[in-house]
């Protein structure tokens, strides 16, 4: 292959006759060992890019500097297939691979021009080869710094990206932490008065006679317990919004969050606000299961669980009828089941 070409030819013109058959050796040798995903697969066309007018430079050099030790001119189509090879995927270890084929066969084919005994000689084969390794070295250094330069671009790219998304973060955790603050003050002052209306209720139903009296102190008695809920949960809001800014440190220990969890359950069973809950709330699960928690701020926990209240869509409190805690491998679960709506309806 190639070497009918070689009489009365030099060697630059033998070089550009056999372009095709040395770019078809070429991907033979290198599109195996590309490490590409199978989704980035290139065409024969996108692989072999710009080599063509690599080989053609590498040709006009050949026949243009006949002095060895002078350096090879433009390199533009050399650093351009360095920023291709960029875009489509290639690692470095690639990149430098594909040059290091293309140059051998190369110099298959400058040997091949030599054993051919009617070639026509401007230069020996020393001369050549040294040539050859002159430009691929010019040729190589320039694709990978064009490389290297796209592949520093995307990193830097890349951090300003996370930078700027940090930043985003910082201002959403900010908002967060204030809406926290303003959220737990804003609502102290409407609960403060409900209290006060609540004492009031009392003494108005004091001043009364008969069932009016027991109706004013069961009102009150649930508008306290309402309160008391919701106030826990901004104490709840507030002790989370001092541990986000460092005002407070969470007090870490061993905590058995079963029995903790029965202890809670117990004091919301007791209120006269919860006396129409379908049954006795049972918990199911292990009987002791201890953690690494803080326990003040796992009972606030539970009794925010206990103060929800779920509703059917119509307005009507859903009741809870059973509580599944259990351990798992990272950690616990605390399922909440609530009673079925034929159920509640049974239970009217």
């Amino acid at each position: 292959m190639g070497l009918e070409h070689a009489k009365g030819q030099d060697l630059p013109e033998f070089l550009k006759a056999d372009t095709s058959a040395m770019i078809e050796r070429w991907a033979t040798l290198t599109r195996p060992k590309l490490s590409l995903p199978p989704s980035r697969q290139l065409s024969f066309e996108e692989f072999r890019d710009d080599v063509p007018e690599v080989l053609n430079n590498l040709a006009n050099f050949l026949e243009n500097r006949q002095d060895s030790g002078e350096r090879p001119g433009s390199q533009e189509a050399a650093n351009q297939h360095g920023h291709c090879r960029w875009r489509q995927g290639f690692n470095l270890k690639d990149l430098i691979r594909d040059w290091g084929d293309l140059q051998r066969v190369v110099l298959e084919w400058v040997n091949r021009f030599y054993e051919d005994k009617e070639a026509v000689e401007s230069m020996d084969r020393s001369t050549a080869t040294n040539m050859v390794a002159a430009f691929f070295t010019e040729a190589v250094c320039g694709s990978i710094a064009r490389f290297d330069e796209l592949r520093q671009d995307d990193a830097a790219r890349m951090a300003r990206e996370l930078q700027r998304i940090r930043h985003q973060f910082d201002r959403m955790d900010d908002f967060r932490k204030r809406l926290l603050q303003d959220f737990s003050h804003d609502l102290r002052s409407p609960l403060t008065a409900i209290s006060g209306a609540s004492t009031i209720l009392k003494s108005e139903g004091d001043e009364e006679n008969g069932e009016e009296h027991e109706e004013f102190h069961e009102l009150a008695a649930i508008i306290d317990e309402s309160v008391a809920a919701a106030t826990g949960l901004l104490n709840s809001l507030q002790q989370l919004s001092d541990i986000d800014s460092g005002v407070a440190k969470l007090s870490p220990a061993r905590v058995d969050v079963a029995e903790l969890l029965r202890e809670v359950l117990n004091e919301w069973a007791k209120s006269p606000a919860n006396a129409s809950a379908t049954g006795v709330i049972e918990l199911s699960g292990p009987g002791s299961l201890e953690v690494e928690a803080d326990a003040d701020r796992l009972r606030k926990t539970f009794e925010s669980i206990f103060a929800i209240q779920r509703t059917d869509g119509q307005a009507e409190t859903i009741p809870m009828e059973g509580m599944t805690l259990r351990s798992m491998e990272d950690g616990w679960e605390l399922q909440v089941r609530y009673a079925p709506p034929d159920a509640k309806k049974r239970g009217k």
